[in-house]
């Protein structure tokens, strides 16, 4: 289980994770894909594998002016098993900015789901897991 710091460290949420992106240990799948609720706007950001978890980096930009409960974002892999969970996150002006650690896919799956599953609303991201779209840059 990683332990986050109080402050996110950019687009890896923390220093161990980009250490990790940076050393070869984790693969960083940039996803940039939204979903719409209401006038807010879920914004699934990236996938970072490590060898034990699967994390999702996303933020939550709020017209509305609800605290969004990061349960509601639900990752299933490509057999449709829902992954367990963990979060981190902090409050902003405009939102939230977090990461989701879920228990880490199967490395030979080709897709993994994240769906919002929150009372009445619905939303999904498919995300391919292709080796080519893998990338482990640190900006």
């Amino acid at each position: 289980m990683l332990i986050f710091p109080s402050f996110p460290s950019e687009k890896y949420f923390s220093d161990e994770l980009k250490a990790l992106v940076k050393n070869g240990k984790a693969e960083v799948i940039e996803v940039n894909k939204k979903i719409k609720i209401d006038n807010d706007t879920i914004y699934i950001e990236r996938i970072i594998n490590t060898d034990t978890e699967t994390n999702l980096r996303y933020k939550v930009v709020e017209e509305e002016g609800w605290g969004f409960p990061n349960s509601a974002l639900v990752l299933y892999d490509e057999k449709g098993k829902k992954q367990q969970r963990s979060s981190a996150s902090n409050g902003k002006s405009w939102g939230e900015d977090g990461i989701i650690s879920y228990e880490r896919i199967d490395k030979d799956s080709k897709s993994i789901t994240i769906k919002l599953e929150w009372f009445d609303r619905e939303g999904e991201v498919v995300i391919p897991i292709e080796k080519g779209e893998v990338n482990n840059e640190i900006k």
